[in-house]
Protein backbone atom coordinates (compact mmCIF):
# COMPACT_ATOMS: atom_id res chain seq x y z
CA UNK A 1 0.00 0.00 0.00
CA UNK A 2 0.97 3.53 -0.63
CA UNK A 3 -0.35 7.06 -0.27
CA UNK A 4 -1.72 8.87 -3.04
CA UNK A 5 -0.98 12.78 -4.07
CA UNK A 6 -4.43 14.79 -3.09
CA UNK A 7 -6.16 17.24 -5.30
CA UNK A 8 -7.03 20.51 -3.86
CA UNK A 9 -9.16 23.20 -4.71
CA UNK A 10 -9.33 24.64 -7.23
CA UNK A 11 -7.59 21.58 -8.86
CA UNK A 12 -10.20 20.94 -12.24
CA UNK A 13 -10.63 16.94 -11.39
CA UNK A 14 -13.02 18.11 -8.46
CA UNK A 15 -15.29 19.56 -11.24
CA UNK A 16 -16.04 16.55 -12.99
CA UNK A 17 -18.69 14.15 -12.96
CA UNK A 18 -17.07 10.54 -12.91
CA UNK A 19 -17.11 7.81 -15.10
CA UNK A 20 -18.13 4.44 -14.05
CA UNK A 21 -15.66 1.78 -12.85
CA UNK A 22 -16.58 -1.07 -15.97
CA UNK A 23 -14.69 -3.75 -13.16
CA UNK A 24 -13.40 -4.64 -10.33
CA UNK A 25 -10.14 -5.47 -10.93
CA UNK A 26 -6.93 -6.15 -8.66
CA UNK A 27 -6.01 -2.93 -10.16
CA UNK A 28 -9.35 -1.12 -8.22
CA UNK A 29 -8.99 -3.14 -5.11
CA UNK A 30 -5.09 -1.96 -4.66
CA UNK A 31 -6.54 1.88 -5.36
CA UNK A 32 -9.19 1.70 -2.90
CA UNK A 33 -6.70 0.14 -0.02
CA UNK A 34 -4.17 2.84 -0.90
CA UNK A 35 -7.34 5.31 -0.82
CA UNK A 36 -7.90 3.45 2.53
CA UNK A 37 -4.18 4.28 3.94
CA UNK A 38 -4.72 8.08 1.86
CA UNK A 39 -7.14 8.97 3.87
CA UNK A 40 -6.23 7.88 7.33
CA UNK A 41 -2.63 9.22 7.49
CA UNK A 42 -4.48 12.73 5.95
CA UNK A 43 -6.81 12.43 8.86
CA UNK A 44 -10.19 12.38 6.68
CA UNK A 45 -13.32 10.15 7.00
CA UNK A 46 -14.17 9.63 3.72
CA UNK A 47 -11.99 9.70 0.18
CA UNK A 48 -13.32 10.22 -3.16
CA UNK A 49 -11.37 8.82 -6.07
CA UNK A 50 -11.41 12.16 -7.95
CA UNK A 51 -9.64 13.71 -4.55
CA UNK A 52 -6.75 11.49 -5.50
CA UNK A 53 -6.60 12.52 -9.65
CA UNK A 54 -9.11 9.28 -10.74
CA UNK A 55 -12.23 10.07 -12.72
CA UNK A 56 -14.00 7.07 -11.27
CA UNK A 57 -17.52 6.52 -9.55
CA UNK A 58 -15.72 5.13 -5.67
CA UNK A 59 -15.00 6.09 -2.76
CA UNK A 60 -13.80 5.12 0.45
CA UNK A 61 -15.37 5.57 4.19
CA UNK A 62 -14.49 5.14 7.52
CA UNK A 63 -16.14 6.52 10.33
CA UNK A 64 -15.06 4.49 13.06
CA UNK A 65 -10.87 4.70 12.70
CA UNK A 66 -10.23 8.05 14.20
CA UNK A 67 -11.65 5.97 17.49
CA UNK A 68 -8.46 3.74 17.01
CA UNK A 69 -7.08 2.16 14.36
CA UNK A 70 -8.36 -1.20 16.70
CA UNK A 71 -11.59 0.24 15.79
CA UNK A 72 -11.37 0.44 12.21
CA UNK A 73 -14.13 -0.34 9.69
CA UNK A 74 -13.45 0.93 6.55
CA UNK A 75 -16.38 0.50 3.42
CA UNK A 76 -15.28 0.75 -0.47
CA UNK A 77 -18.42 2.19 -2.39
CA UNK A 78 -17.94 0.98 -6.18
CA UNK A 79 -20.14 2.84 -8.78
CA UNK A 80 -22.74 3.82 -5.69
CA UNK A 81 -26.40 4.96 -6.09
CA UNK A 82 -27.73 6.92 -2.93
CA UNK A 83 -31.12 6.86 -2.01
CA UNK A 84 -32.08 9.72 0.62
CA UNK A 85 -34.26 8.72 3.32
CA UNK A 86 -35.34 10.45 6.63
CA UNK A 87 -35.29 14.31 7.47
CA UNK A 88 -31.81 16.84 6.99
CA UNK A 89 -29.75 17.32 9.87
CA UNK A 90 -27.37 19.44 10.21
CA UNK A 91 -23.24 18.93 10.74
CA UNK A 92 -19.73 20.45 10.46
CA UNK A 93 -18.28 18.87 7.20
CA UNK A 94 -14.69 19.59 6.50
CA UNK A 95 -13.63 17.88 3.11
CA UNK A 96 -9.22 16.94 2.59
CA UNK A 97 -9.24 18.99 -0.51
CA UNK A 98 -10.16 22.30 1.12
CA UNK A 99 -7.59 21.93 4.07
CA UNK A 100 -8.77 22.91 7.24
CA UNK A 101 -12.05 24.61 6.05
CA UNK A 102 -15.09 23.49 7.85
CA UNK A 103 -18.89 24.45 7.12
CA UNK A 104 -22.27 23.76 8.72
CA UNK A 105 -24.52 21.86 5.93
CA UNK A 106 -28.23 20.17 5.32
CA UNK A 107 -27.56 16.44 4.93
CA UNK A 108 -30.42 13.62 5.25
CA UNK A 109 -30.06 11.63 8.59
CA UNK A 110 -30.85 8.15 6.89
CA UNK A 111 -29.72 7.00 3.08
CA UNK A 112 -29.84 3.92 1.24
CA UNK A 113 -27.10 3.15 -0.55
CA UNK A 114 -26.37 0.22 -3.23
CA UNK A 115 -22.76 -0.36 -4.43
CA UNK A 116 -20.09 -2.57 -5.49
CA UNK A 117 -17.70 -4.19 -2.99
CA UNK A 118 -14.49 -4.95 -3.56
CA UNK A 119 -15.62 -8.52 -4.40
CA UNK A 120 -17.32 -7.32 -7.41
CA UNK A 121 -21.16 -8.22 -5.90
CA UNK A 122 -23.46 -5.78 -5.22
CA UNK A 123 -24.36 -4.59 -1.71
CA UNK A 124 -26.97 -2.38 0.08
CA UNK A 125 -26.18 -0.53 3.19
CA UNK A 126 -28.53 1.72 5.36
CA UNK A 127 -26.66 4.28 7.15
CA UNK A 128 -27.57 7.24 9.41
CA UNK A 129 -25.83 10.09 11.20
CA UNK A 130 -22.23 10.75 10.53
CA UNK A 131 -21.89 8.12 8.17
CA UNK A 132 -24.65 8.59 6.43
CA UNK A 133 -23.36 12.65 5.89
CA UNK A 134 -20.10 11.31 5.17
CA UNK A 135 -21.50 8.95 2.36
CA UNK A 136 -23.50 11.93 0.90
CA UNK A 137 -20.22 14.10 0.85
CA UNK A 138 -17.79 11.24 -0.80
CA UNK A 139 -20.81 11.25 -3.70
CA UNK A 140 -21.39 14.54 -3.96
CA UNK A 141 -17.61 14.52 -5.48
CA UNK A 142 -18.15 11.35 -7.74
CA UNK A 143 -20.55 13.77 -9.56
CA UNK A 144 -18.08 16.89 -9.68
CA UNK A 145 -19.42 18.81 -6.35
CA UNK A 146 -17.83 19.67 -3.56
CA UNK A 147 -18.89 20.80 -0.29
CA UNK A 148 -18.20 24.36 -0.93
CA UNK A 149 -21.10 24.19 -3.65
CA UNK A 150 -23.49 23.65 -0.69
CA UNK A 151 -22.63 27.14 0.51
CA UNK A 152 -23.96 30.62 -0.20
CA UNK A 153 -21.90 32.42 -2.78
CA UNK A 154 -20.34 34.46 -0.10
CA UNK A 155 -19.44 31.73 1.95
CA UNK A 156 -18.31 29.62 -0.58
CA UNK A 157 -16.10 32.55 -1.90
CA UNK A 158 -14.56 33.07 1.43
CA UNK A 159 -13.71 29.38 1.55
CA UNK A 160 -12.33 29.36 -2.08
CA UNK A 161 -10.04 32.26 -1.12
CA UNK A 162 -8.73 31.07 1.89
CA UNK A 163 -7.94 27.89 0.48
CA UNK A 164 -6.05 29.57 -2.36
CA UNK A 165 -4.05 31.96 0.13
CA UNK A 166 -3.33 28.68 2.16
CA UNK A 167 -1.76 26.17 -0.72
CA UNK A 168 0.03 29.47 -1.87
CA UNK A 169 2.08 30.20 1.25
CA UNK A 170 2.31 26.58 1.67
CA UNK A 171 4.15 26.56 -1.87
CA UNK A 172 6.09 29.46 -0.76
CA UNK A 173 7.21 28.28 2.28
CA UNK A 174 8.23 24.95 0.84
CA UNK A 175 10.22 27.03 -2.34
CA UNK A 176 12.57 28.83 0.57
CA UNK A 177 13.37 26.00 2.29
CA UNK A 178 15.15 24.56 -1.29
Amino acid sequence: MKTLPLRYFPDGILFQKCEPVPEVTDEIRTLAQDMILTMMIEKGIGLAAPQVGKLLRMFVVDVEWPKGTEQADPHVFINPTVEFKGPLIKSVEGCLSFPGETAELERAKEILVRALGLDGQEFVMEADGVLAVAIQHENDHLEGKTFSDRLSWLRKSGVQKRVKKKLRDQKRAAAKKS
